[in-house]
């Protein structure tokens, strides 16, 4: 009957063994899945920065320049006095002149003071409505620079945004995996408690059972 009492506890002790290594196993596979768990965001993570990244550059080039664009108002008097010398107004105003005394003469006012105040707008006119088109050009420049800069500022929210999610995610997955370890760890003691237990009942009931008499 001590066989037996040994055979049984050998037995729940092989048991718990064999579980223990199973849990053991079971928790290493767990901690494994969590890193290539991890492993798979960053990679997801990183190929979402590296997308994104050409309109955040684009972005930023374009916020650059329009400070220097938004910072320099047009300055009219040097614009128009480099306009005056420049072989554009020297065509322009001989053409409106040249059209201006042919029509004056068609019409013998070639002398008259309203022909002389004609010849003399030909300058203002050009002067403002070459004002006209640098202002256009400006501000046309200025919302292009707006666009790029919109733009930089939409992937770099994207990235801020994948940036967040990358966090979260990793930090849910680093606490379940130590939350299955600890379960792990508490089943597994749980287990090696209940098979000293099992042992220790036995003990007890085999050593204080009654005798009935010859030798045990």
């Amino acid at each position: 009957m001590t066989w037996g009492f040994v055979a049984v506890a050998g037995a729940t002790l092989v048991s718990s063994a064999v579980g223990s290594n199973q849990a053991e196993i079971a928790s290493r596979g767990q901690q494994q899945a969590a890193t290539d768990s991890m492993d798979m965001q960053e990679r997801m993570f990183n190929q979402q920065l590296d997308l994104l990244d050409p309109y955040r550059q684009a972005g930023l080039q374009g916020l650059e320049s329009l400070g220097g664009v938004a910072g320099r108002p047009l300055d009219r008097n040097a614009e128009l006095a480099q306009y005056y010398q420049s072989p554009e107004f020297a065509q322009m105003s001989g053409v409106a002149r040249n059209q201006q005394l042919a029509s004056a003469e068609a019409t013998g006012g070639l002398g008259s003071t309203s022909t002389g105040n004609a010849l003399a707008s030909i300058a203002p006119q050009l002067g403002q409505s070459y004002l006209a088109q640098r202002s256009a050009q400006q501000q046309d420049t200025y919302n292009q620079l707006t666009g790029l800069a919109n733009i930089g500022l939409s992937g770099a929210g994207a990235q801020a945004s994948y940036a967040g999610n990358y966090g979260s995610n990793t930090a849910n997955t680093l606490n379940q995996s130590a939350a299955q370890q600890a379960q792990a760890r508490v089943a597994n003691g749980n287990m090696w408690g209940n098979a000293i237990g099992s042992i220790a009942g036995a003990g007890f009931n085999y050593f204080n059972q009654p005798t009935t008499g010859g030798v045990v």
